[in-house]
Formats: structure tokens, C-alpha cells, sequence
């Protein structure tokens, strides 16, 4: 500051010019940046201060931003590389949230066309459904170009958190089950809708797998059966349909069949 120059001598003067610069300069072709991001910026142990007030005030903003990195960093819960969920570790016990998979979904697939094979119906209502719950739990993904956004398990709140995966898986397996009916009521372009068949049952055994990550984090130890059996019929779907290896896609029905009477 000029105030804090005026009382120092020439010597003293060259000794903390270059502290201030250190501290106050903005990198060339960097954006302007605004006062209090400037603040939140200072490193006090470098910056001069005019007055010990000053100082106290600039540690004390320093300080109260890396509690709060602190507190998020222990609040959130990421997914590992390798798919398995890393605990919070916080003192009190995580709130989880029920949901009721294959009750929600056979109300739905009854009252949206599944009763008479409309996959593509279905498909359509899962998109609409999907705007819904983005725009009422506020995870839309920017305006204009599409921005991806990972959820993760720090941001689930209530239990509609677990249909946006849910609702993408569904509405992938619905357009893959209208492809293959398309198959088999023409045989033009047959190669190209057998991949094209592929990749959307492959994508809905993805999220299939993010429905069961995230309920094996935020849901109650019943809506992770019916997540993990629901992730077991999709992944046998999958090896049945595209890479048509029956006894592992028995395996995986199998499987879902077990976890179904676990839930009965």
C-alpha cells in the first residue's frame, strides 16, 4: 500500500517492494480477478501489511478457506478407480435413504407402454423423467454446450438422487430392446443395428453398475439388493444379447434370481 510506503525509508523500501509484488501480482494473460478472490489469495507469510489488523484479518481468511477444503474433502465420498466406494470418515453415522426399485419400475413400465411392448414410449418417458429430476434436484449440466457432471455420493440428499442412474439405465436398455425389434421385423441393416444394439445394452450395464456404486454408499442395505440384482439382470442381458455367452449370462440370472429371494 502507498500509506505504508511513505513511512519507510529508501532502503527499507526495496527490501519489502519485491514481497508485495510476490504477493499482489497477476500472471500475464490472466484474467482480472476480484477483490475478494485476491484476498483469499494473500499469503500472509509473504504479503506486507500496513498494520498488524491487517495481517490478523488476512490469516484469518486464509485459515477459514482451508477449513472448509478441509470439511468438504471429509464429507465427500468419491468412487474409486476400481469401482468399490471409499467410506466417509466422519464421526457420526452416514444417512441412508430407501427406495423401492422394482416397485417404481413395474408401476412406471406398466403405466408408460411397456404392458404392450412400446419400448419406445418408455425410452421417450425416461428422457422426460430424467429433465425432471435434473432440474428439481438441481444437477442440470451447464447452459449451452452439455458439461459433464459426476454424481457422487456426497451430493445425494434424498432418495430421488438414486433414479437420475437408474432412469439412464432404463432408458438405454428400452431404445436396445426397440433396436432388436427392429431386427426382427426387418433384416435391412441388420449388422448396423446389432452394434448400434450393442452399445446401448453395453451402456446400460454401466449404469446399471453407477446405480449399485452409489445405493453401496448412500442407500439402506434393501435398496442395495435390488440395485445389485437389477445390475446382475442387466449385465446377463448383456452377455446374452451381444457377446452371447450363454452359461455366463446363466450365472448372472442366476444371480438375480438368488438376490430376489433374499428380498422375499
Amino acid at each position: 500500500r502507498v500509506s505504508g510506503f511513505r513511512r519507510l525509508g529508501l532502503e527499507e523500501r526495496r527490501l519489502v517492494e519485491p514481497c508485495v509484488r510476490r504477493g499482489s501480482e497477476e500472471p500475464k494473460g490472466a484474467r482480472p480477478r476480484s477483490r475478494e478472490s485476491r484476498e483469499l489469495s494473500i499469503d500472509p507469510s509473504v504479503a506486507h501489511f500496513d498494520n498488524r489488523s491487517d495481517r490478523l484479518e488476512a490469516e484469518t481468511i486464509e485459515g477459514d478457506r482451508r477449513e472448509v477444503e478441509a470439511e468438504r474433502g471429509e464429507r465427500c465420498v468419491v468412487m474409486a478407480e476400481d469401482g468399490e466406494a471409499v467410506r466417509m470418515e466422519e464421526a457420526g453415522e452416514v444417512e441412508r435413504y430407501d427406495l423401492s426399485v422394482f416397485s417404481s419400475l413395474r408401476k412406471t413400465q406398466t403405466q408408460q407402454g411397456m404392458r404392450h411392448g412400446d419400448y419406445l414410449r418408455y425410452s421417450k418417458y425416461c428422457t422426460r423423467r430424467l429433465l425432471r429430476l435434473y432440474k428439481s434436484l438441481k444437477h442440470t449440466h451447464g447452459k449451452g454446450k452439455y458439461e459433464k457432471r459426476e454424481l457422487k455420493a456426497c451430493d445425494v440428499t434424498e432418495e430421488r438422487y438414486f433414479l437420475i442412474p437408474l432412469m439412464c439405465a432404463e432408458r438405454v436398455w428400452a431404445q436396445a430392446m426397440e433396436i432388436k425389434k427392429e431386427m426382427e421385423n426387418s433384416k435391412k441393416w441388420r449388422g448396423h443395428r446389432k452394434q448400434h444394439m450393442a452399445k446401448k445394452l453395453r451402456k446400460a450395464s454401466k449404469w446399471a453398475d453407477d446405480f449399485t456404486k452409489l445405493c453401496s454408499a448412500r442407500a439402506t442395505s434393501r435398496t442395495v439388493l435390488e440395485s445389485e440384482a437389477y445390475a446382475s439382470f442387466m449385465k446377463g442381458t448383456y452377455l446374452m444379447e451381444v457377446e452371447e455367452k450363454w452359461q455366463a449370462a446363466l450365472q448372472q440370472f442366476l444371480q438375480t434370481r438368488a438376490l430376489y429371494e433374499k428380498l422375499t
